[in-house]
C-alpha cells in the first residue's frame, strides 16, 4: 500500500508537531522550507513576475501565486533564518523571494479588502529605516489599516512612515504620506489637522512632477472644504483635481474627483447636475472593469434616485451595489449603501426592514471607526424611531448623532440633524424649540449653499407658522419652498408642501386654489408611490375641509 506524506505525518496534537519540527537542525528546517517553497510555487504556475520598485503609483498584474503569496513569503523568511550568514548569494536570493511575495501578498490583500492582512504584509516590507522604500511600505500599511478600521494602528504606521523618510527624500514620498495622514484625520473628524496636512502636501508637491498625488491631494482638500461648508472653494479644487488626473491619464483618480464633485452637487441641492457626472464615471469604471468603484457609483446613483423620488430604480441600484460591495469585500461602502437602502425602505413603508438595514450600517461604521457615517446612520435611525412613535429613543439618538457631527465638524450634516430634531420637537408639542432648531438648520444650509435643504427647512418653518396661525408668513414660506423644490428637482417635498400649502389657501378662503394645490401635491406623491404620505395628507385635508365647511378635495 502506498503511503503519502500527508498521512505519514499526521499529529494528534500541535505540541507534538512543534516538538518534531524543533528537533530538526536549523539547516535541515531551512531545506524543508525551501522544498515547500518550490513545490507550492510550481503548483501555482511558477515564479511570479517581479514587481516594479515600491513607489507611489505602481500596479502589478494578477498571477496565480497571489492567493498563496503570503505563505510563500513565510517559507522564504524561514529559509533565510536557517542560512549560514557567510552565504551572501543565497541570502540575497531568498531576500528577493521574500520581498517579491510579501509585495504581491500585500497587493492581493488590498484588492480583496483584507486591510488587516495587507497592513501586516506592507509592514514586513518596511526593512531598514531612512529609506524611501521603507517609508512607502509603512505609508501603505497605514492606508490598509485605516481601511480595516484599525485607526490607532494606522496612526502609528503613518508616524513611522514620516520618521523613515530619508533626509534627502523626494517631495513625492512626503506628499503621499501627508495626504494619507490627512485621510486619517478626516475620518476621525479632525478637519483642521487634515486641511493643514493637505495644504502642506500641495506645497511639497509643487517641487515634484507627481501629478497623480497632487490630484489626490486636491480632491481630498475639496472634500474637507465641503465638510467645513466652503462649497465654492471645494468645487474649484475639484476642477483642478479632474484636470490634473486627465493630464496624468489617471482614470481612477479622475473618477474619485468626479464622485466628490457629484457629492457637492447633491449636498448643495443640484441633484440634476450630479446625476450625469455619476453616470459618466460609472461608464469609465465599467470600461476599466473596476468592480469596487462600480459598486460605489451604483450606490451613489441609487441615492440620487431616492432623493428625486424614483424609489423602484433607487432600490434596484442600491441592491446591485450591495451585491458588488459584498463580492469584493468592501465593508465601508457596504455600510454606506445599507444606510441609503434603509432610507428607501423607510420611504416605501417597510419600516422593519429599514431598521434592520440601518442597524447593520451603524455596526459597520462603528467597527471601522468612521464617525461621520456613524452619525448619519444614527440620524436615520432616529427618524425611524420618530415614525414608530418612540420619541424618547428618537431624541436620544438625534442628540448623540448631533454631538458626533459637531465633533467631526461637518456643517451640512449638522444642518440636517438640527432639522430632524426640530421635526421631533414639533411632533411632541414643543413649538418654541422646534422654531429655534429650524432656524439654526436654515442658517447652516444657507451658509453652505445647500439649496435643496434650504427649501425643505423653509417648508418646515411654513408648517410651523400655519400651526401658529401666521398665515401670511406660512403662505410666503410655502411658495418660496415649492419654487426651490422645482428648481432642484426635489419631487417628494414638492408634493408634501403642495398639500400643506393647500391648507393655508383654505384658511385664506381661496378654496379653488387650495383644491388645485392639494391635487397637484397628491398626484406628485402618487407618482412616487408614497402611499403613507398620501394617507396622512388626505386625513389632514379632510379635517381642514370639514373645519372650513367645504367638501373634501378628492370628492368634488
Amino acid at each position: 500500500m502506498t503511503t503519502s506524506a500527508e498521512t505519514a505525518y499526521l499529529f494528534r496534537h500541535a505540541v507534538l508537531r512543534d516538538a518534531a519540527y524543533e528537533m530538526q537542525l536549523p539547516s535541515d528546517r531551512a531545506k524543508l522550507h525551501e522544498l515547500a517553497f518550490y513545490l507550492i510555487e510550481a503548483a501555482f504556475g511558477g515564479r511570479a513576475p517581479e514587481p516594479p520598485a515600491l513607489s507611489g503609483n505602481d500596479d502589478i498584474g494578477a498571477h496565480s501565486t497571489d492567493q498563496v503569496a503570503w505563505e510563500l513569503a513565510g517559507h522564504a523568511s524561514l529559509v533565510l533564518s536557517g542560512l549560514d550568514a557567510s552565504n551572501s548569494l543565497a541570502f540575497d536570493e531568498w531576500s528577493c523571494h521574500q520581498r517579491l511575495y510579501s509585495h504581491r501578498a500585500a497587493m492581493h490583500a488590498d484588492q480583496h479588502y483584507d486591510g488587516r492582512q495587507a497592513a501586516r504584509c506592507w509592514r514586513s516590507l518596511a526593512g531598514t529605516p531612512g529609506t524611501a522604500h521603507s517609508a512607502e511600505a509603512l505609508r501603505r500599511a497605514a492606508r490598509s489599516a485605516l481601511n480595516a478600521g484599525l485607526i490607532a494602528q494606522a496612526e502609528q504606521d503613518v508616524r513611522e512612515a514620516l520618521a523613515h523618510l530619508p533626509p534627502d527624500d523626494d517631495a513625492s514620498g512626503r506628499g503621499r504620506i501627508l495626504v494619507d495622514r490627512a485621510t486619517i484625520y478626516q475620518r476621525t473628524g479632525q478637519l483642521a489637522q487634515a486641511e493643514a496636512d493637505l495644504q502642506q502636501a500641495l506645497d511639497v508637491l509643487r517641487k515634484d512632477d507627481d501629478k497623480i498625488t497632487r490630484a489626490s491631494a486636491l480632491s481630498s482638500l475639496a472634500t474637507v472644504n465641503q465638510q467645513l461648508g466652503r462649497s465654492v472653494e471645494a468645487e474649484r479644487l475639484l476642477g483642478e483635481s479632474i484636470a490634473a488626473s486627465r493630464t496624468a491619464e489617471d482614470a481612477s483618480g479622475e473618477c474619485v474627483a468626479m464622485v466628490n464633485l457629484a457629492n457637492i452637487f447633491k449636498r448643495t441641492g443640484r441633484v440634476r447636475d450630479a446625476e450625469p457626472i455619476l453616470e459618466r464615471a460609472l461608464d469609465i469604471m465599467r470600461r476599466a472593469n473596476e468592480r469596487p468603484r462600480e459598486g460605489v457609483l451604483l450606490s451613489m446613483i441609487g441615492g440620487l434616485f431616492s432623493i428625486t423620488g424614483r424609489m423602484a430604480e433607487a432600490e434596484a441600484r442600491l441592491r446591485e451595489a450591495l451585491s458588488i460591495h459584498r463580492e469584493v469585500g468592501d465593508r465601508r461602502h457596504e455600510g454606506v449603501t445599507l444606510g441609503e437602502l434603509g432610507t428607501v425602505l423607510r420611504l416605501t413603508g417597510r419600516v422593519d426592514l429599514a431598521e434592520a438595514a440601518l442597524t447593520q450600517a451603524l455596526a459597520i461604521h462603528r467597527d471601522l471607526g468612521d464617525r461621520r457615517f456613524e452619525a448619519a446612520a444614527m440620524g436615520n435611525l432616529g427618524i425611524l424611531y420618530a415614525i414608530a412613535n418612540r420619541p424618547a429613543e428618537a431624541e436620544t439618538t438625534y442628540l448623540s448623532s448631533l454631538q458626533i457631527i459637531r465633533d467631526v465638524g461637518d456643517k451640512p450634516l449638522e444642518g440636517t440633524a438640527l432639522g430632524n430634531l426640530a421635526m421631533l420637537c414639533l411632533e411632541t408639542g414643543r413649538d418654541k424649540d422646534a422654531r429655534e432648531y429650524f432656524e439654526q438648520a436654515l442658517a447652516i444650509h444657507c451658509s453652505v449653499q445647500n439649496r435643496r435643504s434650504v427649501g425643505i427647512e423653509l417648508g418646515n418653518i411654513a408648517m410651523l407658522n400655519l400651526r401658529e396661525g401666521r398665515l401670511e408668513e406660512a403662505e410666503r414660506g410655502y411658495r418660496e419652498a415649492i419654487g426651490i423644490h422645482a428648481e432642484v428637482g426635489n419631487t417628494r417635498h414638492a408634493g408634501l408642501h403642495q398639500c400643506e400649502y393647500a391648507s393655508v389657501l383654505l384658511k385664506l378662503k381661496q378654496v379653488s386654489e387650495a383644491q388645485d394645490a392639494w391635487l397637484r401635491g397628491r398626484n406628485t406623491l402618487a407618482g412616487l408611490g408614497d402611499q403613507k404620505s398620501i394617507l396622512d395628507k388626505t386625513q389632514s385635508m379632510k379635517s381642514a375641509c370639514a373645519e372650513a365647511g367645504v367638501p373634501p378635495f378628492d370628492e368634488r
